[in-house]
């Protein structure tokens, strides 16, 4: 499978930033280390920038959260994110 959109919005500098700048707007971050992070919707605008935010504290700050990303289609999942890692897994439905 391709590298996936996420990787090509992780190399644009902007995107960064912006990941940043929500990363540090999150109050008590410590008390989500270690722990497994449930986003519905993964795929759409705000569940993307959450999943993205979540897996750039894992590189910033090694926090190890695990993300489980919901959505319909694992194959929007996959262009969206990549393949899974062990921080994070997919998870396909629809409610």
């Amino acid at each position: 499978m391709a590298e996936g959109l996420n990787m090509k919005l992780k190399e644009n500098t902007k995107y960064r930033e912006d990941l940043r700048t929500a990363l540090d707007a999150i109050q008590g971050l410590e008390q989500l280390y270690g722990k497994r992070i449930f986003v519905a919707g993964a795929t759409g605008l705000i569940g993307s920038f959450l999943v993205d935010v979540l897996l750039y504290a894992n590189e910033i700050y090694e926090c190890e959260i695990k993300v489980v990303a919901y959505g319909r289609s694992r194959e929007k999942l996959e262009k969206r994110f990549g393949t899974e890692t062990d921080c994070l897994k997919y998870l396909i439905g629809d409610v």
